[in-house]
């Protein structure tokens, strides 16, 4: 239980980070994240209302299942996250073809990563008692797959929610 409290922790600041950074959520226009802390956030943008939006959906789901003392309703909130959130990710995010020959920016695809990392470790820490064999070789492959489908196969979104 201490594990899961303190992944839930540290997925949060992460997703501060990648607010501040404006790592969470890119387009083409605003795919170098370190931009935005160069030039300052534009809070007045419409990519940082949706940077805004979609750091306050994972961090109310993130945090009601870390204030919940019920392991099941902390298990349904932790997956509905991580489906938004994968779902954002292959569908709505850009900024992973910016770079020289349309290569990924390598800020944004470790932020993803480790961000997949964090989502797998705490689904995992809730199943463990279930499956022994799930290990962090299979977190890290999950992870794994997740971006390199993100990079090669959906590396431009689908749906684009600002131009």
């Amino acid at each position: 239980m201490r594990k899961e409290k303190a992944l839930f922790v540290i997925l949060l600041l992460w997703l501060l980070i990648g607010l501040i950074f404006g790592l969470d959520y890119t387009t083409y226009s605003s795919s170098r994240g370190i931009d935005a802390v160069k030039y300052g956030i534009n809070t007045n943008s419409l990519v940082f209302r949706y940077q805004l939006l979609f750091f306050l959906e994972s961090a109310i789901l993130i945090f009601i299942a870390f204030r919940s003392d019920n392991r099941n309703f902390q298990k349904v909130f932790v997956i509905i996250e991580l489906v938004i959130w994968l779902i954002r990710l292959l569908l709505i995010k850009d900024g992973y073809m910016v770079g020289y020959g349309g290569a990924p920016d390598e800020g944004v695809v470790i932020y993803d990563f480790i961000s997949l990392v964090l989502r797998f470790l705490l689904l995992r820490s809730y199943f463990t008692s279930y499956n022994k064999a799930v290990s962090l070789i299979a977190v890290f492959v999950a992870a794994s797959l997740f971006i390199y489908l993100k990079i090669y196969i959906f590396s431009e979104p689908i749906y684009y929610l600002s131009s």
